[in-house]
């Protein structure tokens, strides 16, 4: 037993040490994803074995614990489908490392983790903001304090650039050359975008008076923005109706609103 619990830990380590990150050269993201897994499966398998963590073996990574983890996960945590596919995407690498490379006739029986089945879920319709919904939240926004102003610029970025959330907040000072933007998306896919000459002005004038960029070179936001924006589209929404702001709800009206006429929404907030 005891030789198992050093081959077990030794191959965890070696999957996050080295595999993800050097051999597929997987993104921090992604390992920090499936570091995620393992801090909630490593503790259910010690209650469902009733073992403390350390002294977990080999023949407790089965397949009926992995099915009982999902369950697990969609029951009591109250994780969607798609939570728990990303969960199963990074039990089968593991399997598949562990099986190739470490223990194979120990750890997993590859075949019957490939077999438990991805789960259909029902993707929802994306919305998308019409012309009067984007200039009712571009004018809910408050310009005469900073933070109105941040708002204001962030949104004309993102209605601007088409750009997800995401990809603005990994923007740093060099990405923007003239009134071209860089963004980083997600894949380490990289587009550049033009803007409006005004906001590419705008947005160095803040960089340079306002810190809006952060010591590491990223775009600085608070860590409360995502309420920051459910706030301004509940403003900004016609009729009271709350509207949740997904992260690719202005990609879509940027893309739906190119057949209108054009419109620099930059110059509303000065």
């Amino acid at each position: 037993m005891w030789c198992q619990l050093v081959r077990i830990a030794e191959l965890v380590q070696r999957f996050f040490g080295d595999f993800l990150p050097k051999q597929r050269n997987v993104s921090p993201h992604t390992i920090d994803s499936y570091r995620h897994t393992f801090r909630l499966l490593l503790p259910f398998l010690a209650a469902r074995t009733k073992r403390p963590i350390d002294r977990l073996g080999f023949e407790d990574f089965n397949a009926d614990a992995l099915l009982a983890f999902l369950e697990h996960l969609e029951s009591q945590r109250s994780n969607g489908v798609r939570t728990r596919n990303v969960r199963l995407a990074a039990l089968r690498s593991f399997a598949r490392y562990a099986t190739v490379f470490d223990a194979p006739d120990r750890l997993f029986s590859l075949p019957q983790v490939l077999a438990i089945p991805v789960k259909r879920s029902v993707k929802p319709v994306l919305g998308f903001l019409n012309r009067g919904e984007m200039t009712a939240i571009l004018g809910a926004i408050k310009t005469t304090r900073w933070t109105g102003q941040r708002d204001h610029l962030f949104f004309s970025l993102l209605y601007n650039t088409g750009a997800r959330v995401s990809e603005l907040l990994q923007s740093r000072g060099e990405d923007l050359r003239g009134r071209v933007i860089r963004l980083h998306g997600k894949g380490r896919k990289e587009r550049e975008v033009p803007i409006p000459s005004a906001l590419a002005e705008r947005l160095r004038r803040w960089s340079s008076r306002d810190n809006y960029f952060s010591p590491r070179g990223q775009l600085e936001l608070p860590t409360d923005f995502a309420c920051c924006i459910t706030t301004n589209l509940t403003r900004g929404r016609q009729g009271g109706g709350r509207l949740c702001c997904r992260d690719r709800s202005l990609p879509r009206t940027r893309a739906n609103s190119l057949p209108q006429e054009a419109t620099d929404w930059s110059r509303a907030g000065g």
